[in-house]
């Protein structure tokens, strides 16, 4: 009995051990590599490493929302609290950047004159609440951005309209994703 109590006890330091060193050296990551750790479905769930600049077009990237939009998803609840007026930043695609003709009407989202799939505004939220209407055309000049997820209940630029580059922290690339039951690992390029 006494062989089978300490061995328990060895194998207890060792797991309490491991959980402290693994525990130490994922709180470093998170400081020294910039992590961003995805829960929305507005992009695959999963960890993110983040670099400072700005997002070519299609590339993933974090920013905030100005402050009459914080002020819709505060209220609304869209978003977890965080860094940006008080509110987590939005990670989504940039599907439009500076020289790209962007179009938002009652039909969908427009990139020179492609649109983009499930990108149909809606006039209410899944909770019944009216969602602002921000329909344009415009070709957008240096700095300015269009951000949009192929998601029917994406709070994204079809509501909120051109992100500037004053608002956007920076590009994410995946460490590790989950979606539909698949698991990723993706730092290439």
């Amino acid at each position: 009995m006494f062989c089978v109590v300490k061995k328990s006890i060895s194998h207890l330091k060792y797991l309490l051990l491991l959980a402290a060193f693994s525990t130490a050296v994922f709180a470093f990551c998170f400081g020294y590599f910039s992590l961003y750790l995805n829960i929305s479905d507005s992009i695959p769930k999963g960890l993110y490493v983040l670099e400072k600049r700005l997002p070519k077009k299609n590339e993933l990237a974090l920013f905030c929302l100005n402050d009459e939009f914080s002020v819709i998803a505060k209220e609304r609840k869209y978003l977890s609290n965080g860094v940006c007026n008080g509110l987590a930043p939005i990670g989504k695609k940039a599907v439009a950047k500076a020289g790209d003709l962007v179009k938002i009407n009652r039909f969908g989202t427009y990139v020179d004159n492609v649109r983009i799939k499930r990108s149909q505004p809606l006039k209410f939220d899944p909770n019944g609440e009216l969602m602002p209407q921000r329909f344009f055309e415009k070709l957008l000049d240096d700095g300015e951005y269009l951000f949009v997820a192929e998601k029917i209940y994406s709070f994204d630029s079809r509501y909120f309209g051109i992100v500037g580059k004053e608002n956007i922290i920076g590009t994410i690339k995946p460490v590790f994703t989950y979606e539909k039951g698949h698991l990723f690992s993706d730092l290439s390029d």
